[in-house]
């Protein structure tokens, strides 16, 4: 199934707004892995074009939305911070589009997200760490994680959830894909030879269509009868059927 780049931008938007919740004041802990979900199925197989026009899409809404604070600093500033922080999901679409090509992709996927989160953090200008997946969960479940793995090991367990969980998605449409393929071609199959054998049977089964042998010609032939029920022409001509 073939779908547009409209409607693959508007699912990385709404994933972008997503990712937005899971921090203050919203602070939706769910909303990290459904953002996941969302940029993962939008660039699920699209070309490297089109994967970056989709990554800036949800890159944009996200920062934008993300840093709204700062506008308390300038207006100019947001604008300035919110487009380099875009910036860097041009490059993250074509690799998370990339990737999924790959066995195992959603491992592959979240470590895409994380090594993002990583390089974002240290550059430019002493790097921007917010919106790091692991700053959303500080209070939830995912935090005695924090003194094992770091945050990038909470973010990767975060996008592994969101990751997986489009692994599923995608698992189950292949299979419904697959069986709605089947019956389809079933059904043509069945009609096919159906078909063959309603043109190469030459009688019904019905008894009073039976073929009988015309006694001066010694030719079988169909009754007028048989004709007029079966919608079957007559196959010979002989003295019975002129009667």
């Amino acid at each position: 199934m073939v779908v547009s780049f409209r409607r693959r931008a508007g699912l990385a938007a709404f994933a972008g707004a997503a990712a937005t919740c899971m921090f203050a004041p919203v602070g939706l802990v769910l909303a990290g892995p459904v953002a996941l979900l969302g940029l993962t199925l939008a660039l699920r197989g699209t070309r490297v074009p089109a994967a970056a026009g989709i990554g800036v899409v949800f890159g944009a809404v996200f920062s934008f939305s993300l840093l709204w604070w700062m506008r308390a600093v300038g207006t100019d500033a947001w604008i300035a911070l919110s487009l380099i922080e875009t910036a860097y999901f041009l490059l993250l679409g074509p690799v998370v589009a990339l990737v999924q090509r790959l066995p195992g992709w959603p491992v592959w996927v979240a470590a895409a997200w994380v090594s993002y989160e990583e390089l974002r953090a240290g550059w430019p200008f002493g790097g921007f760490p917010w919106g790091r997946l692991a700053f959303g969960v500080m209070d939830t479940g995912f935090a005695p994680l924090l003194p094992y793995v770091g945050t990038a090991g909470v973010g990767f367990v975060v996008a592994l959830l969101g990751t997986v969980t489009a692994w599923v998605v995608v698992r189950v449409a292949g299979l419904r894909r697959d069986g709605g393929n089947d019956a389809v071609r079933d059904r043509r199959v069945l009609g096919g030879s159906s078909r063959r054998t309603s043109r190469s049977a030459p009688s019904c089964c019905s008894p009073r269509c039976a073929r009988t042998r015309c006694p001066r010609t010694a030719r079988w032939s169909r009754s007028r009868r048989c004709r007029a029920t079966c919608r079957v022409p007559a196959t010979t001509s002989s003295p019975c059927t002129a009667r």
